[in-house]
């Protein structure tokens, strides 16, 4: 906040943590601002230390359409959301990603081709730059056939 009543001399951060601290995506959080009250400044307890990558779990993926997939899981920590793709087991050349930092991921795929089988993993990366990508998944959208049946009326 701004104050232009008083100075506060800012200690500097612990050159552990302003390394870690370097890693994280910078972003701006405003609660308000008050020229009276003063406040003490934190830093955040959950990037200290933090080694652990974020545990993937309940994956799934649902047919939303003929050519969209929905690819859902979760993670027990916030992170950012991957699906990398292709239709070569081992290979993913395509992906889709989100860098919003979430527990609930949702990526959709779009512009897919019915009866194909594709293959993706997923990659989840939290605050302190700690990855987890998951085993290999299939899925196989199936084509939509109609069948015609001729109307006989009696």
């Amino acid at each position: 906040y701004a104050d232009s009543i008083r100075d506060y001399n800012l200690v500097a951060m612990p050159a552990a943590l302003q390394t870690l601290a370097n890693t994280v995506t910078p972003r701006n959080v405003v609660q308000y601002g008050d020229s009276i009250a003063t406040y003490s400044l934190g830093y955040p307890g959950t990037l200290m230390n933090d080694i652990a990558p974020p545990q993937i779990s309940a994956v799934a993926d649902s047919t939303v359409s003929g050519d969209t997939v929905v690819i859902t899981w979760a993670t027990d920590e916030f992170a950012d959301s991957m699906v990398m793709y292709g239709t070569q087991s081992g290979t993913y050349p395509l992906s889709v990603s989100d860098t919003l930092l979430v527990k609930q991921h949702a990526i959709t795929l779009t512009q897919l081709t019915a009866d194909t089988d594709y293959f993706y993993k997923i990659r989840s990366t939290d605050r302190s730059n700690n990855t987890k990508t998951s085993t290999e998944q299939r899925f196989k959208l199936q084509s939509q056939k109609f069948v015609y049946l001729p109307l006989v009326l009696k």
